[in-house]
C-alpha cells in the first residue's frame, strides 16, 4: 500500500507482469493521499483514516474489477 510495498512487489513481478502492480489508493483518484500510511502512531484517529482510504480505494478497485472483466 506504499511505494515500499510496491518496489517489492515490481521486482518479485515477472518480466511480463511487471507493469500490474499499483498503489491501492490509484483506485481512489479523488483521493489527495496516494499512499496509506501507517496508522500505528496515529492514535484512533489515524486508524479511522486509513479505514476512509481503504473503503475508498475497495470501491474504486471493485469497479476497476467489474470494467477490466466486463461484469
Amino acid at each position: 500500500m506504499d511505494l515500499n510495498n510496491l518496489a517489492i512487489l515490481k521486482q518479485l513481478a515477472p518480466e511480463h507482469l511487471v507493469h500490474k502492480p499499483r498503489l491501492f489508493l490509484d483506485f481512489a483518484p479523488d483521493l489527495i493521499e496516494s499512499e496509506v500510511p501507517d496508522p500505528y502512531y496515529g492514535g484512533e484517529a489515524g486508524f479511522l483514516r486509513v479505514l476512509d482510504l481503504i473503503e475508498a480505494a475497495s470501491v474504486g478497485l471493485l469497479e476497476h474489477i467489474r470494467r477490466e472483466h466486463n461484469l
